[in-house]
């Protein structure tokens, strides 16, 4: 950046070299800004759990040797499997929730289309989603598909924090005249849980989970030959909270290829909760926070390399909620913005008319 004065007048007391050295100015250079909601600090993504239904929950008799005849009608409601998403909430009613299934097929006959699967919660005992498998699968393969839950009607379906699983109306054509072998076989499920975006959530009171969550950012052109002409500065963050939580933030500056630049400080960031109702989890009154760091020439050098921001976090509900709960709209939200305060001294006058 340079700036050209023109004079028309002569003045032996004016040095242009002091000029330069004492002349500055304050730039403001926006750098990320992001907005992060409770599914995203939660970890409820790429949630993955195993469960097996024994041949001999269908039936009692598939335990070993034997023909079977074509059947229909059994089930494993009697003693359905379980697998648990979280154990740090109660409740979850959701907007959208996608999960993929992979059916492992280990019994020595087929499982024909129109088995259908049931996802039930435990505590309540609602029936969260049936699927019905729209094709056979024979011994020893696979079969995977995805299912959607959404909010239809404006009544967001409810998922608990264990979730029961079991098949009704098994179906299969038999063994085709043959003996087969039913010991030690199962049919085994994988579920992985996508996403999932929450209308609102239960959080039990006094827990406490952490992550790390990575943010990629590019500077500009113009910013970026700033950074250049920066003799020092400061970054600033200002993060702003909806959510009743207690959180802690540690954030590290990273290159792009995701190499440790600098530390956002030396101490972690202490974002309050936010004031909510906790009958209805509607926000109040947000928590707003601003933390400022001097950096250095060294520093803006490394600043102006940096591409990505990696946020290390801690969430407790400690001393939060009522009744044992922490209410949670899953319209609450974080936001975080980086702006670089720069210190730009020019580097040379020309001055004209002498």
């Amino acid at each position: 950046m340079g700036l050209v004065l023109t004079s028309c007048f002569k003045d032996p007391e004016i040095d242009p070299n002091q000029i330069a050295n004492d002349w500055e100015t304050d730039i403001l250079a926006p750098i990320m800004r992001t907005r992060m909601f409770l599914e995203d600090a939660a970890n409820l993504s790429d949630v993955a759990s195993t469960v097996k239904i024994a041949s001999s929950t269908l039936n009692p008799l598939w335990n070993g040797p034997m023909f079977v005849p074509p059947v229909s009608g059994l089930s494993s409601e009697s003693a359905p499997s379980e697998f648990g998403i979280t154990d740090y909430f109660q409740k979850i009613y959701t907007d959208t929730l996608n999960m993929t299934v992979t059916l492992t097929n280990e019994l020595p006959i087929p499982i024909n289309r129109g088995t259908i699967l049931v996802f039930r919660n435990k505590e309540v005992g609602s029936i969260i989603s049936k699927r019905e498998l729209d094709k056979d699968v024979l011994p020893g393969e696979n079969y995977q598909f995805e299912f959607l839950i959404y909010n239809e009607g404006n009544n967001p379906p409810l998922v608990e924090s264990t979730i029961e699983f079991y098949l009704e109306d098994f179906r299969t054509q038999g063994s085709d005249g043959k003996i087969v072998d039913f010991t030690n076989t199962s049919v085994r499920f994988e579920f992985l849980l996508n996403w999932i975006r929450i209308h609102e959530i239960l959080v039990n009171s006094d827990q406490q989970f952490a992550d790390t969550l990575q943010f990629d950012f590019e500077l500009d052109i113009e910013n970026d030959s700033l950074f250049n002409q920066a003799a020092e500065g400061k970054l600033i963050a200002f993060l702003e909270s909806g959510m009743p939580l207690n959180i802690l933030w540690e954030m590290d500056i990273l290159d792009e290829n995701g190499d440790f630049l600098m530390n956002f400080g030396d101490q972690d960031i202490n974002l309050p909760p936010a004031k909510t109702d906790n009958t209805t989890g509607v926000v109040l009154e947000n928590q707003k926070t601003k933390i400022e760091i001097t950096l250095n020439e060294t520093e803006l050098d490394k600043l102006s390399r940096a591409r990505k921001i990696r946020t290390n976090y801690d969430i407790n509900t400690l001393g939060l909620g009522e009744g044992g709960v922490v209410r949670i709209n899953g319209n609450s939200f974080v936001d975080i913005q980086l702006v670089a305060n720069l210190i730009v001294k020019p580097a040379k006058f020309e001055w004209e008319g002498e």
